[in-house]
């Protein structure tokens, strides 16, 4: 496998394994922290769509700090082409590398706990296309599933134009002002063809698969806790249709659909942040965010019976 690794800040040490999956390796493996909890193995972080490397690093490099430098993550990017240009067979071919991986560390680390990070629509719809590409390798079940534990921050939302046109629109805003009226423009036209092409019956909204899809029986991410992370004051994800789907989940575990009475054991929560604005919530609370953090991995190695 290939790997550039990015010298200059930000993201400073991860290796670059296609346009959109990125690396971290530590030189030391993780550990049994104090208080008796074990680290993650792995951490794999899905950003949110268009997040800048330095805005992405806040979190990796908090995580690099909790686990003493000594935890891989592998980050894999979102941009707007996803949504909007990219073909799949494209997008498949840019996200192979994360599964090489994975299997490769699997295979090297079969009892490993993997802990989920994703963010926004954006995070949530690059966690499915891993999926996708990850489950012709792996038949995960109730008693072979690496993740542990899921965080969703400020996601997954139900379609809405002014939502998803704010969301859309973000990585405009650094543009000239030609450039962002051109570009607005057309994620107008273009969430106006997406909406009406649901209606119509003729493709599905994404945000309805993406939803479906990450709770998937046939995908690791269902057999694992689960937290959501959102806000009443996220002007991008609803947090009615965040709630919604955090419902949906646990009534998709109580029942039974993942099979024996085990299967019931796993937990879903919401946490709310007041006056947070999309994928901003730690900024408001940080301690409360990281602690939120901690106990869904508490929870998920505890519930992993490992």
């Amino acid at each position: 496998m290939t790997t550039d690794a990015i010298k200059n800040k930000p993201l400073q040490g991860f290796n670059k394994l296609s346009k959109t999956v990125l690396l971290y390796t530590p030189d030391a493996p993780p550990e049994i922290r104090k208080d008796g909890i074990p680290q993650p193995d792995l951490i794999l972080f899905f950003s949110w769509m268009g997040a800048s490397p330095k805005h992405i690093e806040k979190y990796t490099a908090a995580y690099q700090t909790r686990y003493a430098h000594r935890v891989p993550i592998l980050l894999i990017q979102s941009d707007l082409d996803d949504f909007m240009f990219r073909s799949m067979s494209k997008q498949k071919k840019f996200i192979k590398p994360a599964v090489t991986y994975l299997d490769s560390f699997l295979k090297e680390n079969p009892d490993a706990r993997i802990l989920m990070h994703s963010f926004s629509n954006g995070g949530a719809w690059s966690a499915v296309k891993l999926a996708r590409a990850w489950k012709p390798n792996r038949a995960f079940t109730n008693t072979n599933n690496p993740i542990v534990a899921v965080i969703m921050d400020s996601s997954p939302s139900l379609p809405h134009f002014g939502s998803a046109y704010n969301a859309m629109t973000v990585p405009l805003a650094t543009q000239p002002l030609p450039i962002r009226l051109l570009g607005s423009m057309f994620v107008v036209i273009m969430l106006t063809i997406v909406m009406l092409m649901d209606i119509l019956g003729i493709q599905e909204n994404m945000l309805y698969v993406l939803r479906r899809e990450i709770n998937d029986p046939a995908y690791p991410y269902i057999r694992a806790d689960r937290v959501y992370i959102c806000s009443e004051s996220d002007k991008m994800v609803g947090i009615d249709g965040v709630i919604a789907h955090s419902q949906e989940t646990l009534r998709q575990i109580k029942s039974g659909v993942l099979g024996d009475e085990e299967s019931r054991r796993w937990t879903v929560r919401v946490e709310e942040f007041e006056g947070s604005t999309h994928v901003g919530h730690v900024r408001v609370d940080e301690p409360r965010y990281w602690s939120i953090v901690d106990e869904i991995w508490q929870r998920g190695v505890a519930s992993s019976r490992r």
